[in-house]
Parts: structure tokens; sequence; C-alpha cells
């Protein structure tokens, strides 16, 4: 019997790829939000400032590159080390220079994105007196004993309104030592102040005083020199601090 030949089929080898595609994680930008302190807070010279923000990265904390605390009158600011912490907070405390500030925290991740938020603050000067000049009449000027004397001066607080705050006129001969309240009127909005010294007064010289007092009693005051003198003409005149030098 002759053999038998077994036909097999033909095998053909199937090719499988077994590479898996990893489809890119999308970066996304950070996220920065300021916590503290709230927007348009006003501070004292030297108090000090808790900065409180947070800075998150959706594609984790690792992915952000710098973060920033920035003011637009101290710039030291943004030297200041400010990455947060594993919770996404970042946390300064400073104080800062007098005057208005916009204060920015900002976030840039590796991947070039950015956030950033921001407020204003502002930050008076701490135990600011009050200031006080007498502008009218001019110091060593004379008068009359009849004369009404037509004072004017500008007072002014970086704290509060002109006109909140507390005036004294006063003339204190400079011989007797008497002392007249010549006005306590308010100032005008604009920091005016105007007073008219109509009373008797001795002849001789007279230490015109102008003083202002603000809400925290801080006070400042403005003297000039007046001469009084006698109907008939005579003038009593006071000696400078340069003509008595020069006399002695």
């Amino acid at each position: 019997m002759a053999p038998r030949t077994l036909l097999l089929p033909a095998l053909f080898a199937c090719a499988c790829n077994t590479d898996v595609q990893v489809t890119p994680t999308e970066n996304l930008s950070p996220v920065v939000h300021i916590v503290a302190p709230a927007d348009q807070t006003t501070f004292l010279e030297g108090e000090p400032i808790e900065l409180v923000g947070t800075v998150l990265d959706n594609n984790g904390q690792d992915d952000l590159h710098t973060v920033t605390w920035s003011s637009t009158v101290d710039p030291g600011l943004a030297a200041m080390d400010a990455f947060p912490d594993a919770d996404g907070q970042s946390m300064l405390s400073v104080t800062l220079t007098p005057g208005t500030h916009l204060i920015q925290l900002s976030a840039l991740d590796q991947g070039g994105l950015s956030d950033a938020d921001s407020i204003t603050v502002f930050v008076e000067q701490a135990q600011q007196e009050p200031e006080a000049d007498i502008t009218s009449p001019d110091n060593w000027a004379g008068f009359f004993t009849d004369q009404v004397v037509n004072l004017v001066g500008l007072v002014g607080d970086v704290q509060q309104d002109p006109d909140t705050l507390d005036i004294v006129w006063t003339a204190t001969h400079t011989s007797s030592g008497a002392t007249q309240i010549i006005s306590q009127l308010p100032a005008a909005q604009d920091g005016t102040v105007t007073a008219r010294w109509t009373d008797e007064r001795e002849e001789g010289g007279w230490v015109i005083g102008l003083t202002v007092i603000d809400e925290d009693d801080n006070e400042q005051e403005c003297l000039i020199l007046a001469v009084i003198e006698h109907d008939d003409g005579q003038e009593y005149a006071l000696l400078s601090p340069v003509d008595q030098v020069e006399q002695d």
C-alpha cells in the first residue's frame, strides 16, 4: 500500500503589535487665589501684614516653576520665598512702606502657563502729626492797638479730613504772659482756617499761635510774632534772634 501523504494546511503567522500608545497629559494652568488680607484693607506703618494665598496645579504641585508675591511700592517683596506648602498655601509676614500697594500673587508652571490674583492695600504713616501753617499775617508784622487783625492759616492731616480737626488760635503777650483765645472755629474742607483778632490788647510783642489737634490727640503748632503799636505811632519793636546776637 502506497504511503499516504498528509497535507497540512499552511499556517500563517499573525503579527501582533504589542506597543501601548499613551496620550500625553494635558498641561493645565495653575490656579491662584489671595485669601488674606481682604481687598482695600488699611494698615498702619510698621504693622505686620499676613499675606496668605492658595496656589494649586492640577498637574501636581511639582509642576509649579515659580510662585511670587509682588508690590507696586516695595519691589523687594518679589525676592521673598513664597513657594507653597504641600497643601498649596503660600504665606508671608511683611511690613510695607506707606502708600497704596497693588499686591499680586502669581504662579508659573513648568509648561509656561500662569495665573495671578491681586488686591489693593493702603499703608498709612503711624502717629502722623497734623500740619499747621499761618499764611497771614507775615512774621513780625505790625498793627495798631485798635486794628482788627485778620488771621489765615492752613491745616491738614493724612488720616482725617481737615474740617474734623480741632483748631485753636491764641495770642500771648511776650512780656506779661497774658493769653487770649482768639478763635476755635473749625477749618474749611480744603484746610483753610480764618479768625479775626478784635480783643483789647496791650502794646508790645505778641506771639500768635495756630494749634491743630487730630482725633488721636496728636498736635502741631505754628507761631509768628506780631508787634502792636501805640496809637501815637510809637512802635514796640522786637529783636529777632539775629539782631540779639549782633547787639550782644
